[in-house]
Protein backbone atom coordinates (compact mmCIF):
# COMPACT_ATOMS: atom_id res chain seq x y z
CA UNK A 1 0.00 0.00 0.00
CA UNK A 2 1.40 3.12 -1.00
CA UNK A 3 0.82 6.04 1.37
CA UNK A 4 0.03 9.55 -0.98
CA UNK A 5 3.03 11.00 0.11
CA UNK A 6 5.43 8.51 -1.27
CA UNK A 7 3.79 8.30 -4.64
CA UNK A 8 3.79 11.98 -5.51
CA UNK A 9 6.56 13.69 -4.52
CA UNK A 10 10.45 12.94 -4.33
CA UNK A 11 12.55 13.11 -1.24
CA UNK A 12 14.07 16.18 -2.03
CA UNK A 13 10.67 18.22 -2.52
CA UNK A 14 9.20 16.81 0.48
CA UNK A 15 10.11 19.00 3.03
CA UNK A 16 8.93 22.26 1.51
CA UNK A 17 5.56 20.71 0.23
CA UNK A 18 4.77 18.89 3.21
CA UNK A 19 2.29 20.69 5.11
CA UNK A 20 0.62 21.21 1.92
CA UNK A 21 0.11 17.54 0.76
CA UNK A 22 -0.91 17.04 4.59
CA UNK A 23 -3.76 19.58 4.51
CA UNK A 24 -4.30 18.77 0.83
CA UNK A 25 -4.35 14.85 0.39
CA UNK A 26 -6.79 12.45 1.85
CA UNK A 27 -5.46 9.53 4.07
CA UNK A 28 -5.23 6.36 2.20
CA UNK A 29 -6.39 3.10 4.00
CA UNK A 30 -7.09 0.13 2.59
CA UNK A 31 -7.66 0.67 -1.19
CA UNK A 32 -10.41 3.50 -0.43
CA UNK A 33 -9.95 7.47 0.51
CA UNK A 34 -10.64 7.63 3.49
CA UNK A 35 -12.78 11.62 3.44
CA UNK A 36 -13.38 12.52 6.51
CA UNK A 37 -12.53 15.81 5.50
CA UNK A 38 -12.23 15.58 1.97
CA UNK A 39 -14.19 18.37 0.91
CA UNK A 40 -12.55 20.75 3.53
CA UNK A 41 -9.94 23.49 2.52
CA UNK A 42 -6.54 23.70 4.20
CA UNK A 43 -6.91 26.39 6.92
CA UNK A 44 -3.84 28.78 5.42
CA UNK A 45 -5.38 28.40 2.00
CA UNK A 46 -8.72 30.05 3.63
CA UNK A 47 -6.99 32.26 5.64
CA UNK A 48 -4.94 33.23 2.30
CA UNK A 49 -8.06 33.91 0.63
CA UNK A 50 -9.65 35.51 3.16
CA UNK A 51 -7.08 38.08 3.68
CA UNK A 52 -7.53 38.39 -0.49
CA UNK A 53 -11.06 39.13 -0.45
CA UNK A 54 -11.35 41.66 2.67
CA UNK A 55 -8.47 43.84 0.76
CA UNK A 56 -10.55 43.88 -2.32
CA UNK A 57 -13.47 44.67 -0.28
CA UNK A 58 -11.85 47.69 1.36
CA UNK A 59 -10.33 48.50 -2.60
CA UNK A 60 -13.89 48.52 -3.49
CA UNK A 61 -14.92 50.70 -0.77
CA UNK A 62 -12.27 52.92 -2.66
CA UNK A 63 -13.85 53.15 -5.71
CA UNK A 64 -16.74 53.77 -4.16
CA UNK A 65 -15.54 56.98 -2.49
CA UNK A 66 -13.51 58.02 -4.96
CA UNK A 67 -16.56 58.22 -7.48
CA UNK A 68 -18.31 59.86 -4.94
CA UNK A 69 -15.87 62.41 -4.98
CA UNK A 70 -15.17 62.70 -8.76
CA UNK A 71 -11.63 61.73 -8.96
CA UNK A 72 -10.00 61.01 -12.02
CA UNK A 73 -11.37 58.14 -14.23
CA UNK A 74 -7.61 56.84 -14.82
CA UNK A 75 -7.14 56.27 -10.95
CA UNK A 76 -10.45 54.98 -10.89
CA UNK A 77 -9.24 52.26 -13.66
CA UNK A 78 -6.42 51.51 -12.30
CA UNK A 79 -7.91 50.30 -8.97
CA UNK A 80 -10.37 48.23 -10.77
CA UNK A 81 -7.34 46.74 -12.97
CA UNK A 82 -5.87 45.59 -9.47
CA UNK A 83 -9.28 44.58 -8.03
CA UNK A 84 -9.83 42.12 -11.03
CA UNK A 85 -6.08 40.73 -10.37
CA UNK A 86 -6.61 40.24 -6.29
CA UNK A 87 -10.24 38.34 -7.70
CA UNK A 88 -8.27 35.98 -10.67
CA UNK A 89 -4.91 35.46 -8.08
CA UNK A 90 -7.77 34.18 -5.47
CA UNK A 91 -9.93 31.90 -7.65
CA UNK A 92 -6.04 30.82 -8.68
CA UNK A 93 -5.52 29.59 -5.93
CA UNK A 94 -8.87 28.02 -5.08
CA UNK A 95 -8.90 26.05 -8.29
CA UNK A 96 -5.41 24.60 -8.02
CA UNK A 97 -5.85 23.62 -4.54
CA UNK A 98 -9.44 21.78 -5.77
CA UNK A 99 -7.63 19.90 -9.12
CA UNK A 100 -4.28 19.15 -7.58
CA UNK A 101 -6.02 17.47 -4.61
CA UNK A 102 -8.19 15.13 -7.24
CA UNK A 103 -5.28 14.50 -9.31
CA UNK A 104 -3.48 13.54 -6.12
CA UNK A 105 -5.70 11.06 -5.32
CA UNK A 106 -7.00 9.44 -8.66
CA UNK A 107 -2.66 8.90 -8.93
CA UNK A 108 -2.62 7.34 -5.67
CA UNK A 109 -5.87 5.12 -6.34
CA UNK A 110 -4.44 4.32 -9.96
CA UNK A 111 -1.02 3.11 -8.31
CA UNK A 112 -2.93 1.13 -6.02
CA UNK A 113 -5.46 -0.51 -8.73
CA UNK A 114 -2.08 -1.28 -11.09
CA UNK A 115 -0.55 -4.96 -10.21
CA UNK A 116 2.41 -3.98 -12.17
CA UNK A 117 0.95 -5.22 -15.26
CA UNK A 118 -1.54 -3.26 -16.45
CA UNK A 119 0.05 -1.50 -19.22
CA UNK A 120 -0.51 1.76 -17.71
CA UNK A 121 2.64 2.00 -15.53
CA UNK A 122 4.88 3.73 -17.57
CA UNK A 123 1.87 6.94 -17.93
CA UNK A 124 1.15 6.53 -13.78
CA UNK A 125 4.76 7.18 -13.10
CA UNK A 126 5.18 10.00 -15.87
CA UNK A 127 2.26 11.70 -13.58
CA UNK A 128 3.67 11.24 -10.50
CA UNK A 129 7.11 12.77 -11.50
CA UNK A 130 5.44 15.77 -12.81
CA UNK A 131 3.16 16.00 -10.44
CA UNK A 132 5.25 18.79 -8.26
CA UNK A 133 5.47 20.69 -11.33
CA UNK A 134 2.24 20.66 -12.83
CA UNK A 135 0.95 24.45 -13.81
CA UNK A 136 -2.85 24.72 -13.06
CA UNK A 137 -3.77 24.50 -17.24
CA UNK A 138 -2.04 21.14 -16.76
CA UNK A 139 -3.88 19.39 -13.68
CA UNK A 140 -7.11 19.80 -15.87
CA UNK A 141 -5.57 17.67 -18.84
CA UNK A 142 -3.61 15.44 -16.56
CA UNK A 143 -6.98 15.21 -14.71
CA UNK A 144 -8.85 13.64 -17.81
CA UNK A 145 -5.45 11.19 -18.25
CA UNK A 146 -5.63 9.71 -14.92
CA UNK A 147 -9.62 9.11 -15.10
CA UNK A 148 -8.68 7.34 -18.45
CA UNK A 149 -6.30 5.38 -16.72
CA UNK A 150 -8.90 4.86 -13.77
CA UNK A 151 -11.30 3.62 -15.93
CA UNK A 152 -8.65 1.16 -17.70
CA UNK A 153 -7.40 -0.28 -14.38
CA UNK A 154 -11.08 -0.80 -13.55
CA UNK A 155 -11.87 -2.72 -16.67
CA UNK A 156 -8.61 -4.47 -16.29
CA UNK A 157 -9.05 -5.28 -12.61
CA UNK A 158 -12.50 -6.81 -13.46
CA UNK A 159 -11.14 -9.21 -16.09
CA UNK A 160 -8.38 -10.17 -13.78
CA UNK A 161 -10.85 -11.41 -10.48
Amino acid sequence: MYSVLTVLWPAHQFKKIKDVIIQVVAKHYNGQIMNMEQHKLPTDLILDIKTRLKTLSGQLSGIVKMLDEGKDPEQINIQFKSIDKGIQKAHYLLLDEVYRKALAIGIVKAVDSCPGNCGNEDKIEYLKSEFPNLELSDLTNRLKEIQIIETRLKNYNEKNV
